[in-house]
């Protein structure tokens, strides 16, 4: 939500102490947050050169977030920040949401607006039904310049023999759930969650997205990646997968 002026207020103070700091030291960086009702670009204060912008977008359609970006570089900001809460309202820890790509693809999109820095708010310790998310994006932040392939082939290998099975296992809830069912309906989810909560939407209406048949055909994938010979360590991670406590 836009509300009138404030960005610009906030614009308006970092400019002022932006340059300030630039003639006591010309190499001086202001930090400022656009966020909540400065979250969209000011209307009629441009950006100082010093100051870089962390952007917190709450959207989670890549065109909205391409336009946020490109609307405060034509207001002039030219060095950004990613600040996003996607760990605290999208990721649904206990469920496989195949949304990996889509967060690297949403990543790669502030990575080409000039992106600095990244602050993924709120990781958590249930790695497994998401673990491929967290680690996309932590390699894209040390190798923007990776493909998704890549970086979720390295993932899979750390599961020896049986890394084509467990590709197998996240691309089912990728192209199955997430890019059938769920993708579509973004806006949808988002605003049942309320508050931009994708996840407290999400698991309020699970039957809309996801069925038993689901978690039937993704555990014969499992249970065939478990019965491949495989190193102790590989094999631990695949049991872990199919007997996973959260």
């Amino acid at each position: 939500t836009h509300v009138r002026g404030v960005t610009d207020r906030y614009v308006y103070l970092a400019n002022k102490i932006a340059r300030e700091a630039r003639r006591l030291r010309p190499d001086a960086e202001v930090v400022m947050y656009a966020y909540d009702e400065a979250l969209m670009p000011p209307r009629f204060q441009k950006v100082e050169e010093n100051v870089l912008v962390g952007v917190v977008p709450t959207s989670l359609e890549l065109t909205e977030i391409e336009s946020l970006f490109d609307g405060w570089r034509k207001a002039g900001a030219r060095k950004f920040a990613m600040r996003p809460n996607y760990h605290t309202v999208v990721a649904t820890y206990i469920l496989p949401t195949g949304i990996e790509k889509h967060m690297f693809d949403i990543f790669q999109v502030a990575y080409k607006a000039s992106c600095r820095a990244t602050d993924y708010d709120s990781l958590t310790s249930f790695r497994r039904p998401n673990g491929i998310m967290d680690y996309v994006l932590a390699r894209s932040f040390m190798n923007p310049e990776k493909s998704f392939s890549e970086l979720e082939s390295e993932y899979c290998d750390s599961f020896g023999n049986a890394a084509p099975e467990m590709r197998d296992y996240f691309r089912y809830w990728r192209e199955n759930v997430f890019e059938k069912r769920i993708r579509p309906h973004l806006k949808e989810i988002l605003a049942a969650g309320k508050a931009d909560n994708y996840n407290r939407g999400l698991c309020w209406n699970l039957g809309k997205y996801y069925s038993e048949k689901d978690f039937d055909e993704a555990d014969a994938i499992l249970k065939k990646a478990a019965a491949i010979p495989n190193d102790p360590r590989s094999a631990e991670r695949i049991r872990q997968f199919i007997h996973q406590r959260f």
